[in-house]
């Protein structure tokens, strides 16, 4: 049931990036809300691997790539991490 919840995040998120088309998503400025989809990418890579957001969400890899090729995005990139008790 939460994978569904996970799914239907990704194709909400698919539809606005791809609305967005080569801007970014509130306007012609890279702003927190492409930083929070950035985020949100990173954190399924980190705890949910096994997922494959990618084949599904072609708009989303475009716009994950053009994250990681701004220097400050990737620079704080995490490294992953064991959590606790799992």
């Amino acid at each position: 049931r939460q994978m569904k919840k996970v799914e239907a995040g990704c194709a909400v998120l698919h539809a606005a990036v791809t609305a967005a088309g080569d801007g970014w998503l509130v306007g012609a400025d890279f702003g927190l809300a492409d930083i929070a989809v950035g985020c949100a990418l990173g954190y399924l890579d980190l705890r949910l691997p096994e997922y494959d957001w990618r084949s599904q969400c072609p708009a989303l890899v475009a716009f994950a790539a053009r994250l990681e090729a701004r220097p400050s995005f990737a620079a704080t990139r995490p490294e992953a991490q064991a959590i606790p008790g799992q």
